[in-house]
């Protein structure tokens, strides 16, 4: 028999907190099924997470003393991808119904997986989104080369199968209101509504056209509206969200797109492998610089920016204080900028 004594690294860092030696044990012995029903009882999105996340898990594995960390996060995308394979998903099961009506507002994580668990304990779950589609950030967030749609939508059926009913295109406070609900029945609400916003850089001009915050442009873009970007495209930002906006606006074709960020390139907040490939894409990564100034061009539309040399972006206690050099400047210009800071 097997004696657990204490928590694993990889659970205790992984921020669900999944049983992953439980699950990979179950793999080992070809229990697949099984594998997946463990996974699930604390993480309802193994295909999602098995693409998009960034496995703490892996840094802390004891198999590194060896030689290198097992492959966690691969392998509950392999389990989800199994799934996939079969006639029908499993479905976790459901408590016997209770009378209560519980109300959400918000599908992106936070609420589907809420929706998620008070359907395990039979509460009846309706879940209401603003936008047309469900999955908050992992469907208008994260690109769709990255979380193919169909995948994200399959996940969201698995809570759906469990009696989970979602509603999209209604407003909290124009189309239901807290009044609304309780006239409807509804005995509780949890708002899980999101921060669908990113930091502005705080530059004079930034709010003129042709200025882009990068999580609208990656929204719009997941959403399939038009996106005027022009050609020649500025991206701020060192992040993998700023390698995403990048990557995006290549493929909402723009010839030539240059990414500009504080950081060094060893010290760049993006993964290595993220900045290869907007590399291989030929994207033009531009590394210690900040932005001074806006460009506008007659109409009062964006046509570049001025940039100052960054000497330091952390201060000696290692805080995010960044140092410029104002007299040495850069100019760049561009049809469009998106700023991706602070995603």
């Amino acid at each position: 028999g097997i004696t657990k004594r204490s928590v694993s690294p990889c659970k205790a860092t992984c921020p669900a907190h999944v049983s992953i030696q439980g699950y990979i044990a179950l793999i080992n012995t070809g229990q697949y099924a099984e594998a997946l029903k463990l996974f699930r009882e604390d993480h309802p999105f193994p295909a999602v997470c098995g693409r998009v996340c960034h496995h703490p898990c892996e840094e802390v594995c004891t198999r590194s003393e060896v030689d290198q960390p097992i492959a966690i996060r691969e392998l509950h995308r392999f389990l989800a991808d199994w799934e996939m394979t079969q006639s029908e998903p499993i479905i976790p099961e459901v408590a016997e119904a209770r009378v209560e009506k519980i109300a959400i507002v918000g599908s992106g994580p936070a609420g589907l997986t809420t929706a998620y668990y008070l359907a395990k304990d039979g509460y009846q779950v309706t879940v209401f989104e603003k936008l047309p589609v469900a999955g908050g950030m992992m469907a208008v967030g994260i690109p769709e080369y990255r979380l193919p749609r169909d995948i994200l939508a399959n996940e969201i059926g698995v809570i759906e199968k469990m009696g989970v009913t979602i509603k999209t295109g209604v407003t909290f406070g124009k189309d239901i209101t807290l009044d609304s609900l309780k006239e409807d029945g509804f005995s509780a609400l949890y708002m899980a509504i999101g921060l669908h916003g990113g930091r502005s850089l705080g530059v004079d001009n930034e709010d003129v056209e042709g200025v882009l915050q990068g999580v609208d442009f990656l929204r719009d873009a997941a959403l399939g509206k038009e996106v005027a970007i022009g050609e020649d495209v500025l991206v701020i930002g060192g992040g993998n969200v700023a390698i995403d906006v990048a990557l995006t606006a290549k493929r909402k074709g723009a010839q030539k797109v240059t990414l500009v960020c504080l950081e060094r390139r060893e010290e760049m907040p993006a993964w290595e492998h993220e900045i290869e490939e907007a590399l291989e894409s030929e994207i033009e990564i531009v590394n210690s610089y900040g932005p001074k100034a806006f460009f506008i061009d007659k109409n009062k539309h964006f046509s570049g920016l001025e940039f100052k040399t960054c000497t330091a972006v952390f201060d000696d206690s290692g805080r995010f204080n960044p140092q410029y050099d104002e007299a040495q400047c850069e100019a760049m210009f561009a049809d469009t900028v998106i700023v991706a800071i602070g995603q």
